[in-house]
């Protein structure tokens, strides 16, 4: 009876597994707001559009698509600044889309202050991006049904006196063990993408004078324009102290002139 109620729980397991992506599916409220805004877009009224879906994104919609048809939005209507800064938030999520990488390679090459940037977040980060993107509660929900599986597995080899159940046993729980360290090494590099982009910044602003010190009255060391993207050093009060290019060209800028990639800039 125990060996039973070991391979229920197995059975179990594996259902679990096969509905992750249900549990986690968008609302219909999400996908029919979504498709408004869609529509905004393919009418032509692209500002309308660019405000549904920021609307979207700051009710908690984390969709490569809607960041990338966000960047286009914004694209359409001249703002480099903030087609970069989506096409980047997009990239977060889909570094491998053909469209968008030409897309953001497009826009890099329209801005005025043209510099030489590096996507590559590391090696975990390369691999993960190879891989099926998943959200983080994806990711998260897949190793725990993995590790269950795991456990119930080799809980099941062990109490099971039957060589056919054992050895299915057996090679789930090999299958699973693999598919968990790959899990695993997934969620390493979605953290090593996401700590690459932790510090980073685009200038929104048409044009940013970057100062000596926080504030005006320091005097101006250089100018960057929108899109420049930037690494956010330091935050202090209505100022922070940024990094164009190399850790040698720094200075500070009002901090309404920016936005950070990821929603929360370092403190």
């Amino acid at each position: 009876r125990p060996v039973k109620h070991v391979f229920a729980t197995l059975l179990a397991a594996l259902l679990l597994l096969g509905t992750i992506s249900v549990v986690t599916a968008d609302a219909p409220g999400d996908l029919e707001a979504f498709a408004a805004a869609n529509g905004l877009y393919d009418d032509g009224n692209f500002a309308e559009a660019a405000r549904s879906y920021e609307r979207l994104a700051a009710l908690g919609y984390d969709d490569a698509t809607l960041y990338y048809n966000l960047g286009n939005a914004y694209h359409k209507q001249g703002d480099i600044g903030r087609a970069i800064l989506s096409y980047l938030r997009a990239k977060r999520l889909e570094p491998r889309d053909d469209d968008l990488n030409a897309n953001l390679s497009f826009v890099r090459g329209q801005t005025e202050d043209l510099m030489e940037i590096s996507d590559s977040p590391g090696a975990l980060g390369d691999l993960a991006s190879t891989l099926p993107t998943m959200s983080a509660n994806e990711l998260a929900a897949l190793a725990l049904a993995l590790w269950i599986i795991v456990m119930a597995g080799l809980a099941t080899a062990l109490l099971t006196g039957a060589s056919r159940i054992k050895s299915i046993a057996v090679s789930t729980t090999i299958g699973a063990v693999v598919l968990l360290a790959l899990t695993g090494l997934t969620m390493a590099g979605r953290s090593q993408i996401d700590d690459a982009l932790a510090s980073k910044a685009v200038i929104l602003d048409e044009l940013v004078q970057v100062h000596s010190g926080p504030g005006v009255q320091y005097p101006t060391e250089f100018e960057v324009h929108a899109g420049a993207e930037t690494d956010l050093l330091e935050v202090r009060g209505a100022w922070a102290r940024i990094a164009i290019a190399s850790p040698d060209l720094q200075g500070w800028v009002a901090n309404t002139t920016f936005e950070a990639v990821l929603p929360s800039p370092i403190p």
